[in-house]
């Protein structure tokens, strides 16, 4: 669906609408399961939690992208590194955990590698959306486009973050009784 739209975007914007409407119901659709069993164990309160730094995040890094006076498209490239360090590192912990070696910590730094890589793209997407509001330019089609890339940033936000809070819960325990 991403090169669909990608491809979309191309050709001039022809349809990108159903190609949104279909990776929305896909992501749903992925994420339910995953949400009704926590629901069923009585643990809203981690996707809400989840949520609600997902937003904090989201906010801190809108902030910076609206009120910053460099040229952030640099952040990409830095974020790109991180991408290609936390593929390596997956990479090697797969053929380590072939081998039987324990991968906790290597699975941790690859988390974090995409999580970061993540972030600084959300936030050079912030800023173009910004220079492009200051350009004033207008169409529905350019509209869809940033409403898609701020919609999938936010959500591997939201799930980075969500594996996290279960992550940290399964380690270190629940303070429920």
């Amino acid at each position: 669906l991403i090169i669909w739209i990608q491809v979309s975007i191309l050709r001039g914007g022809k349809g990108i609408v159903p190609a949104f409407v279909i990776y929305a119901i896909f992501m749903g659709a992925l994420i339910s399961p995953l949400i009704a069993i926590l629901s069923e164990l009585n643990m809203m309160e981690i996707v809400g939690s989840a949520f609600g730094l997902t937003c904090a995040s989201f906010g801190i890094m809108s902030l910076i992208a609206w009120t910053s006076k460099k040229n952030l498209s640099n952040l990409a490239v830095i974020g790109f590194g991180f991408l290609s360090g936390a593929c390596m590192i997956a990479l090697f912990t797969l053929i380590l955990s072939l081998f039987g070696v324990q991968t906790a910590l290597l699975d941790g730094l690859v988390s974090a590698g995409f999580f970061i890589f993540v972030i600084l793209v959300t936030i050079v997407d912030l800023y173009n959306i910004r220079r492009i509001a200051a350009r004033g330019e207008t169409s529905s089609n350019l509209a869809m486009v940033c409403a898609f890339s701020l919609y999938t940033d936010f959500i591997y936000i939201f799930i980075k973050i969500l594996g996290f809070i279960i992550r940290v819960l399964a380690v270190f325990g629940s303070s429920r009784k």
